[in-house]
């Protein structure tokens, strides 16, 4: 075997499997060779041994996770697999030359996404020394960027698209105008509502739903408030050798992609990597362990989905490629989106703003539509409206208070009035979350589908929808304010 070719698979094997207790004889298997034959070579080429290798990479990961996360350090110590925090603090010490608290609180150095391996990009401290990986003349069919972010249904973030923004711009090193907050409410999706009256529509939440004319716009609003040129590729209008090689041309610049669709349904995912020439893809996805959508996916040691068959799904929809930075939308267009948003009356067939709480008020208080001798399949596509509805409202409404609480903190001539707003913004997600506790959505069992189907249920929600909508309906002529304030 060709020995750069050799060090490059150990290189990816690490990587890939950095966050477990990696031992000899998994790298052995690995590459088919025993260590014994191996030893020497890579610690020649690496200038270290192994094991003080996996240690090294263990510690740049760390420390890219210490940058772009709030996780504690006793946590990170456990996520990449130190038996004890002491071990981890040597560790960390013999690398850096300092201890983790002391490197939090007082060193901050350069952390970056580079090439380590042929395929395989990683975080790299630049202060620490980086292997001098051959790559001239050496081809290859598949390439992963090791390190991006993983994003899930956690810490209250439910819409999917700000999500992979924010991380895969993370991953890019972008420090400015990338938080979630930021992006839930400078896209405007923080504001959004629809409703298709009568009609019980899954697709109520759809971002593009919102602005039909245009269904990129909320998208397109997100990456110009975030400094960042997009270049969205839709499937309806494209070739698969042209999806394709979008997604090669950006992972081998070492940009992640996002897409929409590839597992599950049409909504946001991340890809991180590609295999054979990109036929197969890896990635994020909220849905990767779904088993309604994971059928054909199978997990990668790293965590990353591998979609084989993603582009014959057919809620599979476009890709956006991150380009170059370029400078994010000024403050006063950002509150006139969200402005625009906010007082929309109708896309299509959609309800939208105010106009999308009647709408949803009035559904939810037919009888005939929650008759105990209804299918249960129709029950439960009306329970998961309504619960992306309280989503929409909750999660969103509380996303988009925090975004005018920060608007607050950093802009004192309109700060009285962006937390006027935010607290309004708060007190409508609030009757939101009251719904979900009414008819008890979190329990994982068909009790709740019932308790929704009894009539002082839907009544007590339509009260509690009234109640959000005139919270909402207050903060706008706050923020009508707050764009006279800005001209």
């Amino acid at each position: 075997m060709d020995n750069t070719i050799l060090i490059n698979a150990i290189i990816r094997f690490v990587e890939s499997h950095i966050k477990e207790n990696i031992e000899y004889k998994d790298i052995e298997k690995a590459v088919g060779l025993s260590y014994r034959y191996f030893r020497e070579e890579f610690r020649s080429y690496a200038e270290m041994p192994l094991k003080q290798y996996i240690n090294f990479r263990k510690i740049a990961n760390i420390i890219f996770e210490m940058e772009t996360t709030d996780k504690t350090l006793l946590t990170l110590a456990n996520d990449y697999g130190f038996d004890a925090y002491d071990t981890f603090t040597r560790s960390f010490n013999r690398i850096m030359s300092t201890t983790p608290n002391l490197y939090r609180k007082e060193k901050r150095y350069s952390v970056e996404r580079k090439l380590i391996g042929i395929g395989t990009y990683a975080p790299v401290v630049t202060d620490t020394q980086i292997l001098d990986i051959q790559t001239a003349n050496l081809q290859d069919d598949d390439l992963i960027l090791y390190g991006v972010p993983k994003i899930e249904f956690s810490n209250g973030k439910c819409t999917p698209f700000p999500a992979c923004m924010e991380s895969a711009l993370t991953y890019m090193g972008q420090r400015e105008n990338c938080s979630y907050t930021w992006l839930m409410g400078a896209s405007g999706a923080a504001f959004r509502f629809c409703w298709n009256g009568g009609e019980w529509d899954m697709g109520n939440c759809n971002l593009m739903n919102i602005t039909l004319q245009n269904p990129w716009t909320l998208y397109e609003h997100a990456f110009n408030a975030a400094g960042r040129k997009c270049n969205i590729v839709e499937k309806s209008k494209s070739t698969k050798e042209n999806f394709v090689s979008c997604i090669v041309n950006s992972i081998d610049r070492g940009n992640p992609v996002i897409a929409l669709g590839i597992v599950g349904p049409p909504e946001a995912c991340i890809i991180t990597g590609y295999e054979e020439q990109g036929e197969h893809l890896f990635g994020w996805s909220y849905f990767q362990e779904n088993p309604e959508f994971s059928s054909n996916v199978k997990i990668d040691k790293s965590g990353y989905f591998i979609s084989l068959d993603w582009y014959d799904n057919p809620s599979t929809m476009a890709i956006i490629t991150l380009g170059e930075e370029t400078t994010p939308t000024a403050l006063y267009e950002i509150l006139q989106n969200i402005y625009s948003v906010l007082t929309m009356q109708s896309s299509g067939v959609y309800h939208a703003g105010q106009s999308a709480y009647k709408s949803w008020a009035t559904d939810i208080s037919e009888d005939r539509a929650f008759r105990d001798n209804s299918i249960t399949p129709i029950l439960l596509s009306r329970f998961f409206c309504q619960a992306d509805a309280e989503t929409m409202i909750g999660e969103g409404r509380y996303w988009g208070a925090q975004f005018f609480k920060q608007l607050g903190e950093k802009h004192s001539h309109i700060s009285e009035l962006c937390f006027e707003a935010a607290d309004l913004f708060s007190a409508t997600a609030g009757y939101a979350q009251q719904m979900t506790i009414i008819r008890q959505g979190d329990k994982p069992t068909e009790e709740p589908i019932e308790i929704l189907c009894r009539q002082d249920t839907r009544r007590e929600i339509s009260d509690l929808i009234y109640k959000a909508q005139a919270q909402e309906r207050k903060a706008i002529p706050i923020v009508e304010r707050i764009l006279q304030h800005l001209r």
